[in-house]
């Protein structure tokens, strides 16, 4: 049995292999079951067509730690990002609060909550109508686009769980209880593919650099696995 294993760019390459191997050996082609060749990408950028990132379901499955950039740094992700900001910048402009002089993303979005009377400059539906207007736009079926291959597990946090875990995340991996108390964990898990919305758009946030690192998918899957074992007693 082959297992191949990597994070980031290793993930990438471990499926690029896997892909090679099977091309190349009748064995490993006509196995469907994942038992004779199996791949887990950490944190992959997109490196297939959506074709040959859907084939590989049978023996790849790719990892993506909440707003993990990486799995998302690819055209069309950041086309649909940039209809999001199109929208948004759109209302700041009609109500007279124009984004010229926003000098980052996330100073952009922040002022959709300076409305007269704290009230929201765009609601949450509003955002989510911009979201999805964004994905009809830039669409899945074009050949420049690349994906990240096979099965896929969102593995995310809820508001609740980032001040339950709280939000000072240090740049290294921690060995103790008491500080991992401190880092923002995944509580969830989800099965889908590279199609999934969340991978099709950037989630402008401050973690989307730290939410790539080794550790914070080490950290991730440790609670995870922890809270598992807490249900199944």
């Amino acid at each position: 049995r082959i297992q191949l294993v990597g994070h980031s760019l290793g993930a990438a390459s471990a499926a690029m292999v896997a892909v090679l191997l099977r091309s190349r050996i009748d064995k490993l082609r006509n196995d469907d079951t994942g038992k004779l060749l199996s791949v887990l990408a950490f944190a992959s950028p997109p490196n297939l067509d959506l074709a040959s990132a859907l084939a590989c379901k049978s023996f790849c499955t790719t990892i993506v730690n909440n707003v993990d950039v990486i799995p998302r740094s690819n055209i069309a992700p950041l086309l649909s990002s940039i209809e999001v900001m199109k929208a948004v910048n759109n209302r700041l402009t009609e109500k007279g609060m124009a984004a010229d002089s926003i000098k980052n993303a996330a100073t952009l979005f922040t002022k959709l909550g300076e409305g007269k009377d704290g009230e929201l400059l765009m609601t949450a539906d509003e955002l989510n109508s911009a979201v999805n207007a964004s994905m009809a736009k830039v669409g899945l079926d074009d050949p420049n686009h690349l994906y990240v291959a096979g099965n896929v597990y969102l593995i995310y946090d809820d508001w609740e769980g980032e001040i339950k875990h709280g939000n000072d995340v240090g740049s290294n991996e921690t060995g103790s209880e008491d500080t991992e108390q401190n880092l923002i964990c995944a509580d969830h898990s989800v099965l889908t593919d590279c199609t999934a919305i969340p991978l099709r758009f950037i989630e402008w946030d401050g973690r989307l650099i730290d939410d790539h690192m080794a550790w914070a998918y080490r950290n991730s899957l440790k609670h995870l696995t922890k809270n598992a074992k807490r249900q199944a007693r």
